[in-house]
């Protein structure tokens, strides 16, 4: 590159583990100065109840104090940082109920001279008129939005926020030399070896993983689950497989790589009969299929990084049997493919989920909303 580099801070209401990846690779840009900021994690608020980022594994991240009352969120030296007048880009992760990010982007409109971008998951569903005008509005504060997936582009689009100010640069997690060897290899397929891992809540429908083993099982396929993640819904959960007879395994959160891929060195597919998100992600880094439900304006942005066929599958949703259909034919993916099918997957996730393509995407997207704004 030529000319100054850019100044870009990165601003978060709060800190998010699954970040650090990319975090890392936008900090080591050789042709950027960027600068990370959060506040700091509040576990007892419900958007928040995700595992924030440790200061130790990103020694440049700056955390500010937070203040807050129920879900709304105060931080005045994040305020200030945000505001300086070094900064050419500031990045907000918007959120609605984040003060200090909608002060900052009144005050740097106000000033026009600072490069106002957001980076989050846009828009996931349609909603009713009034809403959408509000949210709409709201989000045009920023000069560009960067989305998850491309159904959210088109989504903000058909909402009426302007499509050239939207850009798609996806999702990531960082990679580890764990999952990269699990990549490697699938296990034999008796039992057959169904995975989940995620936050254990209602909307993710892990009931239906639980029945389907045990349909399976009741015709003669032996089954065994592996559940990473906690939540409201665990104790109904163990109770249900206990109940169904199947043979499932419930780790708990696990955060350590090495364990995260002991488990998926054991797992055939990840199995997701709900909402589906960032597991998608995790999934396909450890060379692991995933069957999931073809509903996607139920899903985050993740599940586009599935080939249908080659490394995903979608069952109708809510449709057990389907279901048990679909995770056979994954089975028989497995049995015909072999390692071919973990190849399949880490390919999808290097071109998808890879923090460093994750950052480069990020990076062009901030210089092209800013080389346009100086333009305009």
């Amino acid at each position: 590159m030529t000319g100054p580099r850019l100044r870009v801070l990165f601003a978060f209401s709060y800190s998010t583990h699954y970040r650090l990846g990319v975090l890392r690779a936008l900090l080591a840009d050789p042709d950027t100065d960027v600068d990370v900021a959060a506040g700091v994690t509040v576990l007892a608020h419900a958007p928040q109840k995700v595992h924030p980022l440790d200061p130790a594994d990103l020694p440049p991240l700056r955390l500010h104090r937070t203040y807050a009352v129920r879900s709304l969120r105060w931080q005045p030296g994040l305020l200030r940082q945000s505001l300086r007048r070094d900064y050419d880009v500031v990045v907000w992760d918007p959120s609605m109920h984040c003060l200090t990010m909608w002060a900052s982007s009144l005050a740097l409109r106000a000033r026009r001279r600072t490069t106002l971008v957001y980076w989050g998951l846009g828009w996931t569903a349609r909603h009713g008129a009034a809403k959408e005008w509000v949210k709409v509005r709201a989000f045009r504060l920023a000069h560009g939005f960067l989305t998850y997936g491309a159904r959210s582009a088109e989504l903000g689009a058909a909402a009426g926020y302007p499509a050239d100010r939207l850009h798609v640069v996806g999702n990531s997690t960082i990679d580890t030399r764990q999952a990269a060897e699990v990549a490697t290899a699938l296990p034999p397929l008796e039992p057959l070896t169904l995975g989940i891992s995620l936050r254990l809540t209602r909307r993710k429908r892990i009931d239906l993983l639980l029945r389907a083993a045990s349909a399976l099982q009741q015709t003669g396929t032996p089954v065994r689950v592996h559940v990473v993640g906690d939540g409201e819904e665990r104790a109904a959960l163990e109770a249900l497989a206990g109940a169904l007879g199947v043979d499932a395994h419930f780790h708990g959160a696990l955060y350590d790589p090495g364990d995260i891929a002991e488990v998926y060195r054991q797992v055939h597919l990840t199995v997701i009969p709900g909402h589906a998100g960032l597991t998608v992600v995790q999934s396909l880094m450890h060379g692991r299929p995933v069957v999931t439900h073809d509903n996607t304006g139920r899903h985050a942005a993740e599940w586009e990084a599935l080939r249908d066929g080659v490394t995903g599958s979608f069952y109708r949703e809510g449709d057990l049997d389907d279901l048990v259909t679909h995770i056979r034919q994954v089975a028989g993916w497995i049995a015909e493919r072999g390692p071919r099918v973990a190849r399949d997957c880490r390919e999808d996730y290097l071109a998808h989920g890879d923090p460093a393509q994750h950052a480069q995407r990020i990076l062009t997207a901030v210089r092209e909303v800013h080389e346009w704004l100086r333009v305009e």
